[in-house]
């Protein structure tokens, strides 16, 4: 920006106004050109209709004066050589030019929709690129000083008023009835467009690019000289109805008849192999065309968009036909040739009137969207030698009502969706894969069945079958992905088969009222059933390890699940806004519960039959939860059942932790903690009026444990200990006659033997005693041993003392 900043700085161009008349003069060498930038800077929203440009300028910059509607003459006096590109496009008012002698070049669209009646190009002018005087409707005349430039009737694009071409020096160019041409009459480089009448030179041979383009002739009848045709030659001829390309003509280029656009009909005898691409796209009232027998390839948009083209016979050669060659047309038949081998993308695709196609022998694939949006199709055959569908084949083929395979084909992605009239599909026996969304919303599809061969559907295969009410597995799945039968919501029952593996949203929001897994199904994917509001019953298979995030969130109607003895893992969201679950009972293999499982549901028992380790919020926001048996858990998270309205809870022996906010909200009545579990800060916030707290004993209770609820009426405690705080919040504590102090927590205490039963033990108590007495029991055992030993040993030896007496006695 700042080099720019000194570029313009080092400028002078001079803008001076003199009434109605703006003069640029250039006066430094620095001023060699006029940029769009200059004129915005000096002479926007002035009023001018003369310019004239002076002094030193050599280039007018792309876009310098373009759309400025006030400029109606333009005197260039200084040594300009270059007008670039738009430079005057859409000045629309602009109708008198002086060019100087030093000009050379100039450029595309650089005075596109001007007003010219006539134009003198000086004598050393060099180039008018294409597309230069373009839609200049007003024009008449055109001049030329000189034969050094390359004439083409390109840069006169759509000038239909174009009568008089005149090139004062003939050394390189000639004229005939008014005509140009070149190189001796035998290429026309030129044909005035509004001239009605066609002469032409008996010498002709090659018609040049655009040399008839938005020609007023009614008929171009080509003579038998002609070769060649070139590229665009007979664009914007409105008024011609029909063509024959002679047999003389030996090639001709792309595009050819574009925007002919009340051409009706083309007979080609010429033996040429190949339609170009844009051949002849956008004639609308074209109704016939005639191919010679030695075409062998249709290039890509070669009749696109020829609404009114009902039949063409494919000549016996065609082997292909390219991308978009008839698409949008108007055909109704298409009967293919027998070498016709290969079939472009999107080649017949918006074919509105399309009723009939008859395949040949040959054609193995069908190409990406050959027929899509083929609106008229009614029924489909598909021969047995069709062995693959392209992506979209069919797609939108809204009256499409049946469709026959009778060969191996494999169904690709978006084959059939949107045909929303197709009723009956018959899939042959050896398909190996469903595409995606190969059949979504085919809203009248009332039935499927799924061939054992069929190992994989893909995602979305089925998504928004309203009508999809039976779907019948022969065989079974290797996988099912994601969203395949989602919002299929007339598909009230489905008898799954052997399932490897599901992903995620398989059946969304379908209509679906009861399920039972499949035993080999280890996982229940994210959002599998998610949605689906008619479904009342959930049967595990046998073997179903895990249920995945939102798994069954949303079945507002859900009433039973039947869970199995090997569930291990209930992920995030599981059961969440299930109104109609009233009580689930896990498996004793239980291992993780994880985040709001029974958000906003309508649970109100849970019974835990194993120690899961549970996540932060696992039973939080569940507003009708009124009992829970937490079995064998050893700790209770954050928040994990905050806002919960469980009014009872009963904290095992093997409980070890209750977390901060762990029954934050929570209206309970009674709790019973008969462990000796640690309660963190806050753990029982805000719960309102509790009635009964029965305590068995002591490990940790934090001070605000109990923070924010409003009171306490009984406290029950059965341990030997007390604490080193004081309950604010209760009003009477009942403890055992084992409790030997008079306060609790700083509350006076009442005692009642009987209150508690036999006084608690702690465990560790029970460990110490144990293991005192096996200690005191081998130590009894290990003395009296000794002692035996000891007894046996003086017996033994006054034995011995005994018989060496005999023995002397004896010998005396």
């Amino acid at each position: 920006m700042f080099f720019l900043l000194l570029l313009n700085n080092a400028r002078s161009l001079d803008f001076n106004f003199t009434g109605n008349r703006l003069t640029i003069n250039g006066t430094t060498p620095e001023d060699d050109s006029i940029s769009k930038y200059d004129i915005d800077q000096n002479a926007k929203n002035r009023w001018f209709e003369e310019l004239y440009i002076e002094g030193k300028i050599k280039t007018l910059e792309s876009d310098c004066f373009s759309d400025m509607v006030c400029i109606a003459k333009v005197v260039i006096i200084s040594n300009v050589t270059d007008i670039k590109s738009r430079s005057f496009a859409n000045c629309i008012n602009l109708t008198e030019i002086h060019f100087p002698l030093s000009l050379r070049r100039i450029y595309e669209n650089a005075f596109q929709s001007c007003s010219f009646e006539t134009i003198e190009f000086p004598q050393e002018l060099e180039e008018i690129k294409d597309l230069a005087f373009e839609e200049c409707k007003s024009l008449i005349t055109v001049i030329f000083d000189g034969d050094n430039i390359d004439i083409s009737a390109a840069s006169f694009s759509n000038c239909p008023n174009l009568t008089t071409i005149k090139i004062t020096s003939e050394t390189y160019y000639q004229f005939y009835n008014g005509a140009v041409y070149k190189e001796d009459y035998t290429t026309l480089v030129m044909y005035p467009p509004a001239e009605t009448k066609l002469s032409l030179h008996p010498n002709v041979k090659v018609f040049q690019y655009y040399a008839f383009a938005s020609s007023a002739l009614e008929e171009l009848p080509i003579p038998s000289t002609v070769e060649s045709i070139e590229h665009h030659c007979f664009i914007n001829m409105n008024k011609i109805k029909q063509f024959k390309i002679p047999k003389s003509v030996k090639n001709f280029s792309s595009t050819l008849f574009y925007k002919c656009s009340n051409l009706e009909k083309l007979e080609i005898e010429c033996n040429i192999k190949t339609i170009d691409p844009f051949f002849c796209s956008s004639n609308t009232n074209l109704t016939e065309v005639i191919l010679p027998d030695t075409v062998v390839e249709i290039e890509q948009f070669a009749f696109t968009n020829c609404k009114h083209l009902s039949k063409i016979r494919l000549p016996s050669s065609l082997k292909s036909i390219k991308e978009k060659a008839f698409s949008d047309s108007g055909l109704e038949i298409i009967e293919m040739n027998d070498d016709l081998s290969d079939i472009g993308n999107q080649a017949f695709k918006g074919c509105s009137k399309l009723t009939t196609i008859k395949f040949n022998s040959k054609i193995k694939s069908l190409r990406p969207g050959v027929f899509q949006s083929c609106t008229g199709l009614k029924s489909i055959e598909l021969p047995s030698n069709v062995e693959e569908i392209g992506y979209g084949l069919f797609q939108g083929c809204s009256s499409l009502e049946k469709i026959i395979f009778h060969g191996p084909v494999k169904i690709m992605n978006n084959t059939f969706v949107y045909c929303t009239s197709l009723t009956t599909v018959e899939l042959p026996n050896s398909l190996t894969n469903i595409g995606s969304l190969a059949f979504a919303y085919c809203s009248k599809l009332s039935e499927i069945v799924i061939p054992s061969s069929v190992k994989v559907i893909d995602g979305s295969a089925f998504s928004y079958c309203e009508k999809l009410q039976k779907v019948t597995f022969k065989g079974s799945i290797d996988l099912i992905c994601s969203w395949a039968f989602s919002y299929c919501t007339s598909l009230k029952h489905i008898s799954l088969p052997e399932i490897s593996e599901m992903e995620w949203s398989v059946f969304y929001g379908t209509g679906l009222v009861e399920i039972t897994i499949p035993d080999n199904l280890l996982t229940i994917p994210d959002d599998c059933f998610n949605n689906c509001v008619d479904l009342k019953t959930v049967v595990l298979g046998s073997n179903t390890g895990t249920i995945s995030e939102r798994a069954f969130s949303n079945c507002i109607s859900l009433e039973t699940v039947k869970f199995n003895d090997n569930l291990v893992v209930i992920e995030n969201y599981v059961f969440t806004n299930c109104t109609s679950l009233k009580s689930v009972k896990f498996g004793h293999k239980l291992s993780n519960i994880y985040r709001f499982i029974f958000q906003d549901s309508g649970i109100e028992e849970i019974i835990i039959t194993s120690n899961p380790e549970l996540d932060t919020y696992c039973f939080s926001r569940c507003p009708k939860l009124k009992s829970v048996d937490i079995g064998n858990v050893y700790r209770l998270p954050f928040h994990c059942f905050e806002n919960s309205s469980i009014s009872e809870i009963i904290l095992p022996p093997q409980l070890t932790e209750v977390r901060e906010d762990a029954f934050t909200n929570c209206k309970l009545k009674n709790v019973t903690i008969l462990g000796n579990a640690n309660l963190r800060s806050r753990s029982f916030f805000n719960c309102g009026e509790i009635e009964t707290l029965y305590i068995s004993k002591i490990s940790q209770i934090a001070e605000d444990a109990f923070s924010g609820t409003t009171i306490i009426s009984k406290l029950i405690y059965c341990g030997n200990q007390t604490l080193d705080y004081n309950l604010n919040n209760v009003k009477s504590v009942v403890v055992s006659g084992f409790y030997r102090k008079k306060v609790f927590g700083g509350v006076s205490v009442t005692v009642d033997k009987k209150i508690c039963g036999t006084p608690p033990r702690d465990p560790l108590d029970r460990s110490l005693i144990i293991t005192i007495s096996v200690v005191c029991a081998a130590i009894a055992f290990s003395v009296i041993s000794i002692i035996i030993f000891c007894y046996w040993s003086k017996r033994r030896e006054r034995f011995s003392r005994e018989k060496l007496s005999e023995s002397l006695l004896s010998q005396v």
